[in-house]
């Protein structure tokens, strides 16, 4: 994950996500009325890394089972690494840094639900800041979280 993530070895993220259709198949997640979408990055750290480890992942989820994708969420403030936080510190840390994207509205109906993909799950911190922040914006159904990495 590490090489993924910052090693701009952006190939590893088809062996992620596949492990991640693996296990959403084995689930028997109801893919029917789903939304896929991803936990942004700041475009300073995006221009850094040059790609989005957890969109990357949502693409190809999304296509694999031929779902609607897109951005929901903006990072609107750049913030510490998470994992450089203990687990006190990261909630703290990720509150008021998402923010609903202005282009979303069209994009996600009444009651759908969304697939939030990330790429590792430690605290929770993350997800939980970003499916707020969904909740609060369109009266989704659910808020699914899939990572590839829990840790």
């Amino acid at each position: 994950m590490l090489s993924y993530k910052f090693g701009r070895r952006v190939y590893l993220g088809r062996f992620f996500a596949n492990k991640m259709i693996q296990r959403i198949r084995e689930a028997q997640l109801d893919v029917s009325n789903a939304f896929v979408t991803w936990v942004p990055l700041h475009r300073k750290r995006l221009v850094e890394r040059r790609f989005n480890q957890a969109e990357v992942l949502a693409k190809r989820i999304a296509e694999a089972y031929e779902l609607p994708f897109g951005e929901l969420l903006k990072r609107k403030v750049e913030t510490n690494a998470q994992a450089q936080l203990d687990l006190n510190e990261r909630a703290s840390n990720i509150k008021g840094v998402f923010e609903w994207s202005r282009s979303a509205a069209s994009k996600v109906s009444e009651n759908q639900v969304i697939w939030l993909v990330d790429d590792v799950f430690t605290s929770g911190a993350t997800v939980n800041e970003c499916a707020e922040i969904l909740r609060k914006n369109v009266k989704i159904r659910e808020v699914i979280v899939l990572t590839a990495f829990h840790g």
